[in-house]
């Protein structure tokens, strides 16, 4: 596991991007304390992610990164950006602390800002795919609240696509605060268990590997039965309206 802080590189040239429909992928997964209900739930998901995103059709087309937040100042790399058949295995995630929510997303979402306009310059367009898995708000970064909600207004311009999980909170109204999409398919409320982890990892397996074919995601979802949901809101309203 890189436990580097936050820090994203474009660690490539013009011809290594040079892939039809070109995603990048990129979780934020929660480690903070009250994340020890799901045990190793959270490892065990992302690293089936990378296993079946390696094993995918269109693996070539695919770069990955995942990052871990708590309360620190800046969020874990746990793995950098990199193709996805270089991903390594995580090991662990080390739960505790507080919900840095916003600073960390925010400081993960201006890195990757960064690296799409190195792409660009590169004349390399990808797709950007970045989510967000909590079981709670934030509890020490809201004031950071309003610029993450204008970045994600100009993330949302450029065509990214934004979702976040919610595992027994309302994903609706995290998504709301942070300036995520907050419709059903992009903000997805779960019950706190391992099983919701899991799941959450499939639909990121699913949203990946159809927009890396050129596909619009939520034209082909996966078949899944509906799931019943209990929640806790984060009750902080927006601080800047979209």
């Amino acid at each position: 596991m890189n436990s580097g802080k936050c820090g994203m590189k474009l660690a490539a040239d013009a011809a290594a991007l040079a892939r039809p429909n070109l995603t990048f992928s990129v979780v934020a997964m929660d480690r903070s304390g009250s994340m020890k209900m799901f045990g190793k739930a959270p490892k065990d998901a992302l690293n089936g992610l990378v296993s079946r995103l390696k094993a995918g059709p269109t693996a070539p087309n695919i770069w990955g990164a995942i990052y871990a937040f708590a309360d620190e100042e800046r969020p874990t790399e746990v793995v950098a950006l990199q193709p996805v058949s270089h991903m390594p295995v995580i090991d662990k995630l080390n739960p505790d602390g507080g919900t840095r929510l916003y600073g960390s997303v925010l400081l993960i979402m201006q890195d990757l800002m960064r690296v799409y306009a190195e792409a660009k310059a590169m004349d390399v367009k990808p797709n950007i795919i970045f989510t967000v898995c909590t079981d709670g708000g934030d509890t020490c970064s809201k004031d950071k609240q309003p610029e993450l909600m204008r970045l994600s207004g100009q993330a949302l311009e450029m065509g990214w696509d934004l979702c976040v999980f919610g595992f027994g909170v309302d994903a609706h109204c995290i998504a709301e605060n942070m300036g995520f999409p907050p419709d059903a398919t992009h903000a997805v409320t779960l019950e706190p268990r391992a099983e919701s982890v899991q799941a959450s990892m499939r639909s990121v397996t699913h949203r990946t590997e159809t927009t890396s074919m050129g596909m619009n995601w939520q034209q082909s979802p996966p078949n899944r039965k509906p799931v019943t949901v209990s929640v806790k809101e984060d009750t902080q309203p927006p601080s800047t309206p979209r």
